[in-house]
């Protein structure tokens, strides 16, 4: 079985969030940078050789999956997760991925 988490909520909102968004709502924590910021570090890394930046990249991935495992138990043990709307209020959506 495969769970596109992301895919499901905006299936059920007829919006796209952002593992962020539901992050932060849900777990009071979002992610450590974005994808913008590793292809910075993936640029950073061409340039000079740096090993630096392929370490931020392998930390931002590594944290990327932590958050959304931890995404998935907030679900699978309330039964909803939250988002802030566009309005700035946080919303519940329920979730059923038992």
């Amino acid at each position: 079985i495969n769970l596109d988490m992301m895919l499901e909520l905006e299936t059920l909102l007829g919006l796209r969030l952002k593992l962020d968004s539901v992050a932060s709502a849900s777990l009071g924590t979002g992610k450590s940078a974005d994808g913008l910021d590793a292809l910075r570090w993936w640029q950073e890394h061409k340039k000079t050789g740096s090993f630096e930046p392929l370490r931020k990249i392998a930390e931002y991935c590594a944290f990327d999956v932590k958050v959304t495992k931890c995404v998935h138990e907030f679900a699978l043990e309330h039964g909803f997760l939250k988002y802030d709307d566009k309005s700035g209020r946080t919303v519940e959506v329920a979730v059923n991925w038992a």
